[in-house]
């Protein structure tokens, strides 16, 4: 296997980071608020979630990544496991032609159809209701490469207050029924990346394979999430690493 580059993979993943946390900021986060980081990367997001004050659990395979997170803030807590809907034991896998970048995902993954996969490692995780019930968190930040459709349908996330949740998949018609299941859970999409996703005939088009949202609660009927043109708009993240 191809030896993976830390210097680079922290560059190419603290770089999209950076749009993570610019869509974040536009719900407000507080100081003292609780903050779940469901796939953290590199940690970046994390610390920039403690450097705002708040109370960060963070859960990442750093050392299955070889890649140190940026310095641990004091108000975050790691933990290196990963999050799925029962905590059995996965195999992880790493996209090959991006090991450069590190990119990682589980067998159950979604995996864009132009990339092979090379088996990376074996490892235990945590079933999502239990990570956020062991911190009832204010905000939960959930980006894992495609493992978002097995927690989704069984992650109860009412407790938040604020999401963001990076979708992936070519097959668009899932996102709606995601959007549809938040909703009965009382979140309403507030922003969305990229900017030339629109919401046609049910269904979230022009996203490409992957889709950034936030939510929050908000008591409006699902058919005013039709307006979700409206939600991407405005400037995206300085984001330019190919996912």
């Amino acid at each position: 296997m191809k030896a993976v580059n830390p210097e680079t993979k922290r560059a190419d993943n603290v770089q999209a980071a950076r749009g993570t946390v610019r869509l974040l900021k536009k719900i407000n986060p507080l100081p003292g608020e609780i903050f779940l980081d469901i796939g953290a990367n590199v940690g970046y997001v994390s610390n920039c979630m403690a450097e705002l004050g708040l109370w960060v659990y963070s859960c990442g395979l750093f050392r299955l990544c070889k890649r140190d997170a940026l310095t641990i803030q004091a108000n975050v807590t790691r933990y290196e496991k990963a999050v799925t809907s029962d905590g059995r034991n996965i195999d992880m896998h790493i996209r090959t032609e991006a090991m450069e970048r590190g990119y990682l995902c589980s067998a159950k993954a979604v995996k864009r159809p132009d990339s092979s996969f090379t088996k990376f490692g074996n490892i235990e995780s945590v079933p999502v209701q239990e990570a956020i019930d062991a911190v009832k968190p204010d905000i939960i930040k959930i980006d894992i490469e495609g493992g978002e459709w097995e927690i989704l349908p069984v992650a109860d996330l009412s407790c938040a207050r604020a999401l963001f949740i990076e979708f992936h998949g070519h097959n668009s018609m899932k996102w709606p029924e995601a959007i549809k299941r938040l909703h009965h859970q009382g979140f309403a999409p507030v922003f969305g990346w990229p900017k030339n996703a629109r919401w046609e005939e049910g269904a979230i088009k022009g996203a490409g394979f992957w889709i950034e949202l936030l939510f929050e609660k908000k008591n409006v009927s699902l058919d005013s999430i039709n307006g979700l043109a409206e939600l991407l708009k405005g400037p995206g993240p300085e984001q330019t690493v190919k996912k």
